[in-house]
């Protein structure tokens, strides 16, 4: 039985270690909770469900329906940690790259999903807290879903703009990119 303090209602020490060593080891399994969802509350209540059914075969619970909330919350806490675990660890400098860095136990169209979400702009201004510059947007924006570029003149464009960021702060790039584009705006 997973005991929980009456104060915090949150398990107690022994009970509590437990209860979290176990969940850990359930949010690595990506067949009930598969890595592709960019948030916990977008998993389908069904795997939640599911998830909850297996952790009842586990514990048990002095009043189930009160302690599903707390025990759900601290498993999707555990999975949103193991995502950023296999991002520190298997993460690469492109789309591609960290394709074929997929981890052993992740089966693969759930690498991919989760490789394409996380390469969004969206996810780099998320991940650094700015916008992307002008030149990245244009890198990234010419890019196939494979990581190569659309065509041989976007990748030369491409590779001008990247040796043009890795040279300058990102304030001074910015009209140097209209001359790297040929911007016609800029005229």
């Amino acid at each position: 039985m997973v005991h929980f303090d009456e104060d915090s209602n949150q398990p107690d020490d022994d009970s509590g270690g437990l209860l979290g060593s176990w969940l850990g080891q359930l949010s690595g399994d990506v067949n009930l909770l598969p890595i592709d969802y960019s948030d916990w509350r977008l998993v389908p209540q069904s795997r939640k469900d599911k998830a909850w059914e297996v952790i009842q075969v586990k514990f048990w619970f002095d009043d189930p329906p009160t302690r599903k909330e707390f025990v759900l919350s601290a498993l999707g806490s555990m999975c949103k940690d193991l995502k950023l675990r296999l991002w520190r660890d298997y993460k690469r400098n492109s789309v591609a790259e960290t394709r074929e860095n997929r981890p052993e136990k992740i089966p693969e169209d759930q690498w991919n999903h989760l490789v394409e979400m996380r390469f969004t702009n969206k996810w780099k201004k998320i991940r650094t807290g700015k916008t992307p510059s002008r030149a990245e947007l244009f890198i990234e924006t010419r890019k196939k879903s494979d990581g190569s570029f659309v065509s041989d003149e976007a990748k030369k464009r491409a590779d001008e703009l990247t040796l043009l960021l890795a040279q300058n702060p990102p304030r001074q790039v910015s009209g140097n990119v209209t001359t790297c584009l040929g911007d016609e705006y800029s005229q």
